[in-house]
């Protein structure tokens, strides 16, 4: 019995691995944002995932990111003419969903939280506990019982903002694969008025279309022929 060898030109070898290499993470900003509780428009769960520059709803001015990027810092809230982050609805502190649409299918490896960041002595509106779940399936968009919704993270905590320029808090991810990500609330640092949170991002490596990626195979096939011939 003979073994026969079928060896690729390098160059087709080179378009083959240019196809199967590994993608680089991206962070991503969420498409959209559902919240069970909201205090009003100024307080907006689209607060949380709005894009540089933009100004959403009542407030003059804002504060958002400084940058897109995991190192990004979100600045003060002087709750004023000054504001950019979510509230619950007054009295509702607790069991609390917030549901973010990545907008496709992501091999996730990072939750970003920027924390609640208010001046005045409103430090302790800031989430507390809160568990992760993750979805793929769309019903999930708006409904935080949806029984595709999966628990990855229990009882994560995350610290109270100390005021000024803050970082963002990050929570691991890797190995699990979602476009739909819940954050239920447990508790906050003591206030018994509102909850909040500033910012929301995540880490993560889009995944292409089962389409997508016959598409490069064959792209790359055919640059491999087109270069022999």
């Amino acid at each position: 019995m003979s073994i026969s060898k079928v060896l690729l030109p390098a160059f087709a070898t080179a378009a083959l691995v240019t196809v199967c290499a590994p993608a680089q993470a991206d962070f991503i900003r969420p498409v959209s944002g559902f919240a069970t509780s909201n205090f009003n428009d100024t307080t907006d769960i689209a607060h949380t995932i709005q894009e540089i520059g933009t100004n959403i709803g009542g407030p003059t001015v804002d504060v958002a990111l400084s940058e897109e990027s995991a190192a990004a810092t979100h600045g003060q809230d002087n709750g004023g003419d000054d504001f950019g982050q979510w509230h619950s609805a007054v009295g509702t502190t607790t069991g609390v969903s917030l549901i973010y649409d990545l907008g496709s299918e992501v091999d996730l490896e990072t939750l970003h939280l920027w924390q609640a960041n208010q001046t005045g002595g409103n430090f302790n509106r800031g989430i507390n506990q809160f568990d992760v779940l993750i979805s793929s399936t769309a019903s999930a968009s708006d409904n935080p019982s949806d029984a595709s919704f999966v628990e990855v993270i229990t009882d994560a905590n995350l610290a109270i903002s100390a005021g000024g320029d803050i970082s963002a808090q990050n929570f691991d991810l890797t190995g699990l694969t979602g476009q739909f990500i819940q954050i239920r609330i447990d508790s906050n640092h003591g206030s018994t008025a509102v909850t909040g949170l500033s910012e929301v991002r995540v880490t993560g490596v889009p995944v292409p279309e089962p389409g997508s990626l016959a598409l490069l195979g064959l792209s790359g096939l055919m640059i491999a022929r087109r270069r022999r011939g």
